[in-house]
């Protein structure tokens, strides 16, 4: 376990992590786009 974390502090952020957390950032746009969308829809009807 303590190594895990040694090695883990260690690693620089790899392609693959930036690619990730572009992609979860790019969820998170649409996911409160849609909210947005859905109480537009709310108030709407």
């Amino acid at each position: 376990m303590s190594n895990q974390d040694f090695t883990r502090k260690n690693t620089k952020p790899t392609a693959h992590d930036k690619q990730k957390r572009l992609a979860e950032e790019e969820l998170g746009k649409r996911i409160s786009r849609l909210q947005l969308a859905l109480k537009k829809e709310k108030i709407l009807n």
